[in-house]
């Protein structure tokens, strides 16, 4: 929330050329930002992965590429003043960069390695659906913290059916329709429960199925 668009747009555009770059970091952020350890010391997260296999390095190049677009399209939102979500769709669409693009490569890397029915490949709504239940557990948990933070990622569409302002979900007096709000919130994000479990299905390795159905 610390670097101006005019910084940040290059850098998440291009950020799947820097994991290429031997001992880059960044230090541009602030210094209270949760992820700025990580940029500081990110020369060894590409020092890492310049050890691992072409062929996985390819994936994650790949998403990173497409998240890093679609991030820096919504910052360009955020910075005209238009952080909060509207719509279920533009919701969606949020978490599917966030964490649905995560699951489309995660898939890719769990059936390069064996470690997942290839068929899942195929199933690119099973993949999606595994990473958008997943953050939209996270944005129904964060909605106090991300509202400290100024942003608001639950829709509009939903919450405007329960109080008249969002921060109206917060008034003591309001409470009853909080509830409200919560509950649908929490069934859309149901929606995507059965699609989890298919995807579950497809994993063979112990592990690799605690590492995926543990957040859920």
């Amino acid at each position: 929330m610390t670097i101006p668009i005019e910084k940040k747009d290059p850098v998440l555009r291009d950020f799947y050329k820097i994991t290429e770059k031997e001992g880059w970091s960044f230090n541009g952020n602030g210094p209270d930002e949760k992820d700025r350890e990580l940029l500081v010391q990110f020369h060894y997260v590409t020092e890492e992965y310049r050890k691992i296999k072409p062929v996985y390095r390819e994936i994650i190049n790949d998403i990173a590429h497409q998240m890093g677009d679609g991030m820096a399209d919504y910052c360009h939102k955020a910075a005209d003043g238009k952080a909060g979500v509207e719509t279920i769709q533009e919701y969606d669409q949020y978490c599917y960069y966030v964490a649905g693009l995560v699951g489309h490569g995660l898939t890719r890397l769990f059936v390069e390695s064996g470690l997942a029915n290839p068929a899942l490949n195929e199933r690119k709504q099973l993949q999606a659906s595994m990473g958008l239940f997943l953050q939209k557990t996270n944005v129904i948990r964060d909605i106090k913290e991300d509202w400290d933070d100024k942003r608001r990622f639950w829709p509009r569409e939903i919450w405007s059916k329960h109080v008249e302002n969002f921060e109206d979900l917060f008034d003591p007096a309001n409470k009853e329709a909080a509830l409200n709000c919560s509950s649908e919130m929490v069934l859309n994000a149901l929606h995507h429960a059965d699609e989890c479990l298919f995807y579950l299905a497809g994993l063979k390795e112990q592990s690799v199925f605690n590492f995926a159905a543990i957040p859920q």
